[in-house]
């Protein structure tokens, strides 16, 4: 599959996660809520229908994002399917998220993460 293909794929499949799942999926653009570790799984128990590739690409394009990156930055709760709070990300994430999120240029870093202009000044 070319990435072009690839690309739709995971913005359909991640259409669909916010559809049957709307208290944990937020749609490109929104802010988001960190994702519990191994909610793959979850999803693939959730929705046989979907297949597993198709789940990884719509979670990595998901999960890559900056509301994303900052949502995990920030140390927000890890949410399941249902949208139910749970533990708050690991400060060795919310360090690594933060870098990912550096690669951004500064005004989308500015817009999910403001404070991050304190941190970098």
């Amino acid at each position: 599959m070319n990435r072009g293909r690839k690309s739709l794929a995971a913005l359909r499949i991640r259409a669909e996660l916010c559809s049957r799942f709307p208290e944990a999926f937020f749609p490109k653009g929104s802010p988001k809520k960190p994702l519990k570790v191994g909610i793959f799984e979850d999803i693939a128990a959730a929705c046989p229908d979907l297949k597993r590739w198709q789940i990884a690409l719509a979670l990595r394009d998901y999960c890559r994002g900056p509301s994303y990156l900052a949502a995990v930055g920030l140390g927000l709760p890890r949410v399941d399917l249902c949208g139910s709070e749970l533990v708050p990300v690991d400060p060795d994430h919310a360090s690594h998220a933060l870098d990912l999120l550096s690669d951004f240029p500064l005004e989308i870093r500015v817009r999910w993460l403001p404070d991050y202009v304190v941190s970098v000044a």
